[in-house]
């Protein structure tokens, strides 16, 4: 336990010229100590009783679950289980616990380790995907023989899903077409128990079932049921329904898998929207004569994107791989009145501001009168939401999953600037990257939004492009 900074320094460097490997620093928390076990049977995810570490040596100012205490654990600690808590606890804890199994994609079993403060609060310490299997020492083994799991069924069934793993992937070998930036190594024949190992402990094979099963069981956290607000006062329930409902699932897994990091910048649109509303009074009436702002914007950003793959990108957690995208299919979200929609614009790298102008039109409108093709709203690679036309400064999107990045749009508004010493009225607006931290660092970002502002503030460049 460090006490101030520089014992925090000390502890690191030491543990680093010790072990040669990343050091993991944790904030205290005062309170007490619990494990979750987590078991996958043929019917369901099971959630076991709470174990808790129960410190026997008061002396400790600071008791720790550490690797001194384990070493003397018999003296050191109690194991609870099941622990002394109410049900109440004991269900937020299993519900934390199956989420973040669900969400880091763990299978067969795992662990996870709380911290509970005096107010009741629980911090998550640790997710082991991989927890210790020692008979009668290991915590996992401990849960599930008090849960009435014998060793021998607890192992048994991690070897069968194993095995059954094992034959699903001699049935779906992976597709030739996708290009590995490291080739995979030829697989080599095993022994039937050293592949049942090898299956459990290697990554998914049929990733995107896998990632679409999660991704189901994420949405809601099953939590205790909410109060009958009935009680209160008057109320009306509406079902969460059609495009909602779907709105709902995915942008709560993008919340759960996707680490969000925002950037933000302003661009000065004056000479593009002088040029923009030059060129409407000219083609006003024709097919995509309308150039709205968002055109431009699309443009802007496949320009963008061209020069930084990685915000054209996905993620497998599963294989543990990064896709880039050779290809530029920009979505814009779309208020329908029933919810959004993310009509999609194919091949805009390929296509004028004209045509991607006239594309938004019909889409947008086939969008609001529900007549939009699924085709249409698929195959995405990077989305923007513009909120500028109902109003407000800025906004904070929501990443649309599996895509890694999304542009949001403000309100364009005329504001005081100081350009070349002098405060002048410029027209103003202001932008929001959210992406995937996964994938690209703040770095990327700055440069990736300062090119978008760069080429935005001069259309001569967005036609230079064209």
């Amino acid at each position: 336990v460090a006490m101030n900074e520089d014992d925090l320094r000390r502890l690191v460097k030491e543990a680093l010229g010790r072990y040669n490997q990343p050091v993991l620093v944790e904030q205290y928390v005062t309170g007490r100590e619990f494990t979750v076990a987590l078991m996958q049977t043929e019917t369901q995810l099971r959630v076991l009783p709470p174990l808790e570490v129960v410190f026997l040596n008061q002396a400790l100012r600071y008791p720790v679950y550490s690797f001194e205490i384990k070493q003397d654990w018999d003296s050191n600690v109690r194991y609870d289980c099941p622990a002394l808590i109410d049900k109440r606890m004991e269900r937020l804890l299993g519900a934390v616990s199956r989420k973040a199994f669900q969400a880091l994609g763990c299978r067969d079993y795992a662990r996870v380790d709380f911290r509970v403060s005096a107010q009741g609060v629980p911090y998550v310490l640790e997710v082991n995907p991989l927890p210790g299997l020692t008979p009668n020492f290991s915590d996992m083994c401990m849960i599930a023989k008090a849960a009435g799991i014998s060793y021998d069924d607890l192992i048994g069934l991690i070897v069968k899903f194993a095995i059954r793993r094992m034959r699903v992937r001699g049935q779906k070998p992976r597709p030739p077409t996708v290009v590995r930036t490291v080739p995979a190594p030829a697989p080599a024949a095993a022994a039937p128990a050293a592949a049942a190992a090898a299956a459990a402990a290697g990554p998914a094979v049929d990733g995107t079932t896998r990632l679409a099963a999660a991704a189901s069981a994420i949405p809601f956290l099953d939590l205790e049921p909410l109060p009958d607000f009935s009680l209160q006062g008057p109320v009306e329930v509406e079902p969460l329904r059609s495009i909602r409902r779907k709105v709902a699932r995915k942008m709560t897994t993008s919340m759960i898998l996707v680490p969000h990091v925002a950037h933000m910048d302003d661009a000065d649109v004056t000479e593009l929207e002088e040029f923009r509303l030059k060129m409407k009074a000219r083609r006003d009436g024709e097919p995509g004569g309308k150039l709205t702002l968002l055109s431009f914007v699309i443009r802007a950003i496949t320009a963008g994107l061209r020069a930084a793959p990685a915000f054209n990108a996905s993620l497998d957690p599963f294989r543990e791989e990064i896709v880039y995208k050779k290809y530029y299919n920009i979505g814009f979200a779309a208020d329908t009145g029933k919810g959004l929609v993310v009509p999609v614009i194919r091949g805009t790298d390929v296509k004028s501001i004209r045509e991607i102008s006239r594309e938004i039109e019909e889409k947008a409108a086939l969008a609001r009168e529900g007549k939009l093709p699924l085709e249409d709203m698929q195959g995405g690679t990077f989305t923007i939401t513009n909120v500028g036309p109902l109003g407000g400064t800025a906004l904070i999107p929501t990443i649309n999953y599996p895509e890694v990045a999304i542009l949001g749009m403000g309100r364009v508004q005329e504001k005081p600037v100081v350009r070349d010493g002098q405060i002048v009225i410029r027209k103003i607006l202001p932008l929001t990257l959210a992406f995937d931290h996964r994938v690209a660092d703040g770095a990327d970002a700055a440069r990736f939004v300062g090119e978008l502002v760069r080429n935005l503030s001069d259309p001569n460049l967005l036609l230079l492009d064209t």
